[in-house]
């Protein structure tokens, strides 16, 4: 069975601020990138153990060359850049049997998640559900017909992504959010990636078995809602075709898959950047 991890690095244990989170230069920065590299390593570990084939790894923040190449298992696919049409979940297809989402966190406004945001936008709907970047590429998953099998990251997280998903989704919970910029950690960086490892292998036995939570499906036509953190990224993706201006920061769509809606998204995910450049 091939595996697909898509990791993140704000929900990773001992990642609590946006000062790990960005600077190239900066000693926290690179010392969270080591430990997100650890974290993936134990879900390729688990996988493996578990007798996955193959399992290709995409590095989902930021500018997506987070992973420390040499110290990633050497089994491990690595997907890296920043430029990619499929985003966070660049390379998925029917082909794979399981996603593991790793470092994840929840959507923005969520009181009790650490680092809460979602992409560059302010808020996201799709058929009114808000959307953590979880959801949404669970969708595309649910579009292939994959389920996803874990989660880890906050609390927070893993309990927004059950409800969606369903109650079978396995996650580790690494930390409880206190507010945006501060968490109780659940366990020490050694025990998070032994827990990551046992439920990544978890998760893949449920695969192979057929015991994991059905793949996410969202009902055709799909309304995508965007509201932006300010009018100028409203402005600049009010250019594409098929948007509505709903107000000052609020796009709406229609698409006919999520496919259709994922590709727009990522578009005004880049058209954002530049405007705020």
């Amino acid at each position: 069975m091939k595996v697909y991890i898509s990791c993140d690095l704000d929900g990773v244990c001992g990642v609590v601020d946006r000062d790990q989170l960005f600077d190239s230069a900066s000693a926290d920065y690179r010392h969270a990138c080591r430990l997100l590299t650890a974290e993936v390593n134990s879900a390729v570990e688990g996988a493996l153990s578990a007798g996955a084939t193959e399992v290709v790894v995409n590095d989902g923040h930021y500018h997506m060359r987070n992973l420390i190449a040499d110290e990633l298992h050497s089994r491990a696919h690595l997907i890296a850049g920043r430029f990619k049409p499929g985003f966070m979940v660049e390379g998925l297809d029917s082909s794979f049997g399981v996603v593991l989402f790793v470092g994840y966190h929840a959507a923005v406004g969520v009181a009790d998640g650490t680092l809460n945001h979602t992409y560059h936008a302010f808020e996201l709907r799709l058929n009114d559900l808000v959307c953590s970047e979880g959801t949404i590429n669970a969708a595309v998953a649910g579009h292939y017909e994959v389920p996803i099998g874990l989660v880890t990251g906050d609390t927070a997280t893993i309990a927004s992504l059950r409800e969606q998903i369903g109650s079978g989704l396995r996650g580790v919970a690494v930390k409880e959010g206190i507010t945006r910029l501060a968490a109780r950690h659940l366990m020490s960086v050694a025990e998070a990636q032994d827990a990551i490892r046992q439920e990544s292998a978890a998760a893949v036995r449920d695969a192979m078995e057929g015991r994991s939570s059905k793949p996410m499906k969202l009902s055709s036509p799909i309304t995508m809602r965007l509201t932006f953190k300010e009018t100028l990224f409203a402005d600049a993706s009010a250019l594409l075709e098929g948007a509505t201006r709903i107000d000052g920061r609020t796009l709406e769509w229609r698409f006919s898959d999520i496919l259709a809606a994922y590709r727009t998204f990522v578009v005004t995910y880049y058209l954002s950047r530049g405007a705020e450049l």
